[in-house]
């Protein structure tokens, strides 16, 4: 096969020749999910700090119809998982794996469960909706595919996710 001009052959495919293929790790901040409240529904409220569950994250965006919440001292214990604008988050189990969407101002201050993992980026390098893409791309679904563990059960680990081979365009104003 012949490459055009101005493109390379990378592990990724055939990309832009000024594009890098990276490792998502070096380019976060945060790779983690969270952990569902002992007493699981029973502790969920009517109002409070949104509590996100694997099926608050759809293909891109995020599904808020049927959201949980959780009480303050609740959030208060888990503020490791506290979500903050712009965070990409990405469904690691189940038979909704590999669905990812952005943290929105409906959201931020908000908390997800052990299902979802929050992957911050640092904006100044990758920019959290590029990511997203990459991540919904064919390229993105073909690599969650091939870290498929646990037989019956379908999951991610955060070491798999932060080895994710991306290609990076250059600029924030490229990847924008």
């Amino acid at each position: 096969m012949v490459i055009k001009a101005g493109y390379k052959r990378t592990e990724v495919g055939i990309i832009p020749e000024d594009w890098d293929v990276v490792c998502l790790g070096e380019y976060t901040t945060k790779v983690g999910s969270g952990i569902t409240p002992t007493g699981g529904e029973k502790v969920y409220k009517d109002a409070g700090r949104p509590f996100l569950r694997s099926q608050n994250v759809g293909w891109g965006h995020l599904i808020l119809e049927e959201v949980a919440f959780i009480d303050e001292d609740t959030h208060k214990s888990f503020n490791a998982t506290e979500l903050a604008l712009h965070d990409v988050l990405l469904n690691i189990t189940g038979a909704s794996i590999g669905r990812s969407a952005i943290a929105d101002e409906r959201v931020v201050a908000g908390n997800v469960n052990q299902h979802v993992c929050i992957i911050r980026t640092k904006q100044n390098f990758l920019f959290p909706r590029f990511l997203n893409f990459t991540l919904l791309s064919n390229l993105g679904q073909k690599q969650i595919e091939s870290f498929q563990a646990g037989g019956n059960r379908q999951g991610l680990n955060f070491g798999q996710i932060r080895s994710f081979q991306i290609a990076l365009p250059p600029t924030i104003a490229e990847q924008t």
